[in-house]
């Protein structure tokens, strides 16, 4: 009776059809992989401060403001301050004028050429004019739209970069404001993307380069200290953007959903990350209104791809690309929506990972501390390949062993239980078998579970619902070859 290792816990593969699977995973929902191999459940959501504007009034951004020690949120078109005190976070409307209600807002902060006592200014743009709120030190005004009459009105994007303020207006060029004045604006102030003619979708600086995104190309533009911006001699990447919200910036590269659909990351050389997913992603009715944002999860980095036309939230891990699958679950119907955050920033100086709702006027805290979302279950769910240990012969499973974290217990002193089910060579689900995941205080490192039966092929469901933290790694099962 051989004991062999389970492929249960391997990276998501959603590329073939299910039945071409043996040890990759299949399916991997509100979850993932560490550096060792474990499976996590993610972090839930706590609510840290609400806006008081009630449902449907989503929180569209959130911006760590670094030079003043706050956060900043737009929600129902309007700006709001975001302050700590003893562990508290209160939010006021700091808003004069409208960001406006286009697009998703992009935020950005200036320095104008004071060195002494520089203004700081806040920079927000939502597809009409930009708004601005500036200061010295940590004090802001309300933000107010730049009144400049040669300033660009109808902004999608706007960065800063070499004390210039750049913004773009869906047109074949970029803006840029006058030298360390955010403020100033001249008509004549633009740089063309024309090495191929297209339109700009999407501005990003990365690396002190400016990438200007267009339907079908991607050009990388610099501060050559004379013009004072002309495209990278060899910034021309012949791949565009489809989704103009989707780009995300890491220490690894910048990333973005091109115009073939592949999630891709440039840093020196252009990579598809997406190749789990791609068939997926190309069976979405719309890809357009993804929106890419970069959270971090005990330290590691992860980009979130929300699509909302889809309803679908897809996790990637920056530093082992494995992807998953983050949703949220809604008990009262007793089905996955995609997950419930639609904004984030981190706020270093008060150790927060902020986290807007799409749902309501809502900032919450992500943190692996809280084991629901704002009080609904997280519903964590793995999925495998059809797994045949190598052999098309029959197997009898006599014993699986999976080694977790476990012992959490909750509150009502009731067992947490882990649900499992197996499918025999494809021919139908099991009844499910709940397994205890141990009280508080009951760390034994290995659960066993006794699934008898013969197989080609078995593929397993793993489901937790209950409010624990739980951790699965590797897995054996004691089985007889036929």
């Amino acid at each position: 009776m051989p004991t062999v290792e389970s492929p249960l816990f391997t990276p998501v593969y959603r590329n073939v059809y299910g039945v071409e699977l043996t040890d990759q995973g299949r399916e991997h929902i509100d979850c993932y992989v560490d550096e060792l191999g474990f499976i996590n459940k993610r972090p839930g959501l706590v609510q840290k401060v609400d806006f008081g504007l009630g449902v449907n009034k989503p929180v569209e951004g959130l911006f760590w403001f670094p030079h003043k020690g706050f956060a900043l949120g737009v929600c129902d078109n309007k700006v709001y301050k975001i302050t700590e005190s003893s562990g508290t976070l209160t939010g006021s409307s700091i808003t004069t004028n409208a960001p406006g209600t286009s697009y998703t807002p992009t935020f950005t902060v200036g320095v104008d050429a004071n060195l002494a006592t520089p203004t700081t200014f806040g920079i927000i743009a939502a597809g009409g004019a930009m708004i601005q709120g500036n200061g010295t030190g940590s004090t802001i005004t309300n933000f107010a739209t730049i009144g400049d009459a040669q300033a660009p009105t109808t902004v999608s994007h706007v960065d800063f970069i070499d004390n210039y303020l750049l913004a773009t207006t869906g047109k074949g060029y970029f803006q840029f404001s006058d030298l360390s004045d955010p403020l100033s604006w001249s008509a004549s102030s633009i740089a063309t993307a024309m090495r191929n003619p297209d339109t700009i979708r999407a501005l990003k600086v990365y690396n002190r380069q400016i990438f200007l995104f267009g339907d079908v190309t991607t050009e990388i533009w610099e501060n050559d200290g004379t013009s004072p911006f002309a495209p990278n001699p060899g910034g021309y990447l012949n791949t565009g953007i489809i989704a103009a919200y989707s780009v995300v910036t890491s220490e690894e590269g910048i990333y973005w959903l091109n115009d073939r659909r592949h999630f891709v990351v440039f840093n020196g050389t252009l990579q598809t990350v997406s190749t789990p997913y791609d068939k997926e992603i190309a069976s979405y009715s719309n890809v357009s209104d993804c929106i890419g944002l970069k959270v971090e999860v005990r330290g590691r980095p992860f980009i979130l791809f929300q699509f909302p036309s889809e309803g679908v939230t897809l996790a990637y891990s920056i530093l082992d690309k494995n992807w998953a699958q983050w949703n949220f679950y809604d008990s009262a119907v007793g089905e996955y929506s995609h997950f419930l955050g639609k904004s984030y920033c981190y706020a270093p100086t008060w150790g927060l990972h902020l986290m807007g709702s799409r749902k309501s006027s809502v900032v919450y805290e992500l943190t692996e501390d809280a084991k629901t979302d704002d009080g609904e279950h997280i519903r964590m769910k793995i999925l495998t390949g059809h797994i045949d240990h190598g052999s098309p012969n029959y197997k009898v499973s006599k014993r699986l062993v999976i080694r977790a974290k476990r012992g959490e217990g909750i509150l009502s002193g009731e067992d947490p239980v882990l649900m499992i089910r197996w499918n025999d060579d494809n021919k139908g689900w099991s009844n499910v078998k709940e397994v205890s995941l141990g009280r508080i205080g009951d760390e034994e490192v290995n659960i066993t579970i006794y699934p008898r039966g013969r197989y080609r092929t078995r593929q397993y469901e793993i489901v937790v619902t209950d409010s624990v933290g739980v951790s699965f790694g590797r897995a054996f099962e004691d089985i007889d070859l036929l």
